[in-house]
């Protein structure tokens, strides 16, 4: 996948009609990511994994940074650069740059080239390179890339697409999480999904393992089933418990004025280690959003996408649950195409489900896996016509 950039897009809330006045968000904190990672409670998105590799935007064009062993090395345009870069516009000088390491990172520095090197394009001289950040050498822009961003930018890919017309977006959706992240300000997911599980898989992949992913709202059977945290509808308390992680909301859904939830997110201790995404199927008529991250209907999406999507699904509930890597055959990828493929959720649910029944063998040490009762899981088993499960479970009761 490529990553285009575009000026990270602001999201603005306001307030359940004008009688309401207006919600102003504080002022966001500074932006700590150029900060040393190394230094005592710095805060770098994406975790504390360096960045290994800068990727040319709007093409799948790589340059891997150095080894270990190697302390810097030049970019620029002469065929001797170690990063060597080709730039149509001529614009990059022969010796533009160099990186080195700043302690298990890396730095950039210009060297006084002729048109100087960007930060998230802003001039600059000297700055540490991380997740995300986009480096501007002439006419060509680089974003910096750790494992994680990689991992965040393939599951993106997922859910927007794999043509051309969502690479082109792809750079500006990871530039929305970031931004929110780095700035403390509600993420906006717009989409006709049910998308607290895209939520989820967001968080899963921008913070660090084991932190909780709360709902603030109504509890609904489908949260349960991706696993939430936890589900609490008052914000004071849903923020409580998901310190150091995230709080999700369905905007059409809020059991309290907006204006509360954002009072709790902006509370002392609470706004600089807690993210608050809002899920919204359109934009409501009390508030304006400006770029949400907006995932495009499943089904628009085409047989040969959604074959993929589920099988990703797949691969994620294999690593998740430790199962073998033929607990989903081709049979079930068809099935949850034909049958569950009406949301991020269903495919996610069904995969993990049918991932762990053909790993355990039967529905009770699937159920047991999967943290369910073994009746709940044979109603959804039963629902689906899923026969050959409830039928191995009764001929294993008939043989005791």
């Amino acid at each position: 996948m490529v990553v285009e950039s575009h000026t990270p897009p602001q999201v603005d809330l306001s307030s359940r009609g004008a009688e309401h006045g207006t919600v102003e968000l504080p002022s966001p904190p500074r932006d700590r990511t150029t900060t040393d990672p190394e230094a005592l409670n710095a805060h770098i998105w994406l975790g504390y994994d360096p960045v290994f590799q800068l990727r040319e935007w709007k093409t799948d064009t790589v340059h891997a940074l150095p080894p270990a062993d190697v302390a810097e090395s030049i970019i620029g345009s002469e065929p001797s650069a170690s990063l060597r870069i080709v730039d149509p516009s001529g614009l990059v000088s022969r010796k533009h740059a160099r990186v080195f390491r700043a302690g298990s990172w890396w730095k950039i520095e210009d060297l006084h080239s002729k048109n100087g090197i960007r930060q998230d394009r802003k001039p600059a001289e000297r700055f540490l390179l991380v997740p995300g950040e986009e480096i501007g050498i002439g006419g060509v822009t680089l974003v910096a890339e750790n494992q994680a961003l990689i991992q965040l930018r393939r599951y993106l890919a997922r859910v927007l697409g794999w043509d051309e017309e969502s690479r082109r977006v792809m750079g500006a959706a990871i530039q929305t999480i970031r931004l929110a992240a780095n700035q403390r300000r509600p993420l906006v997911i717009s989409g006709d999904d049910d998308l607290v599980a895209v939520a989820r898989q967001i968080h899963l992949r921008t913070t660090v393992p084991g932190a909780p992913f709360v709902v603030c709202g109504e509890r609904r059977e489908s949260d349960a089933a991706v696993h939430v945290t936890a589900i609490d509808a008052d914000p004071v308390a849903a923020f409580e418990l998901a310190a150091g992680g995230t709080v999700c909301v369905r905007a059409e859904q809020l059991s309290v004025e907006f204006d509360r939830i954002l009072e709790a997110a902006h509370e002392p201790g609470v706004r600089d280690q807690t993210q608050l995404i809002v899920c919204a199927s359109k934009t409501p008529r009390w508030w304006k959003v400006s770029n949400p991250l907006v995932v495009p209907k499943l089904q628009q999406r085409t047989d040969d996408d959604l074959q993929r999507i589920v099988a990703e699904y797949a691969s994620d509930a294999i690593r998740e649950l430790g199962a073998a890597p033929g607990s989903f055959t081709e049979a079930d990828r068809d099935w949850v195409v034909r049958r569950e493929a009406s949301s991020f959720a269903d495919i996610e649910v069904a995969t993990l489900r049918l991932v762990a029944c053909n790993h355990a063998g039967n529905p009770h040490r699937a159920a047991a896996r999967l943290g369910l009762s073994h009746v709940a899981l044979g109603k959804w088993l039963k629902h689906r016509g899923l026969v050959k499960w409830l039928k191995r479970r009764v001929s294993r009761r008939s043989r005791r």
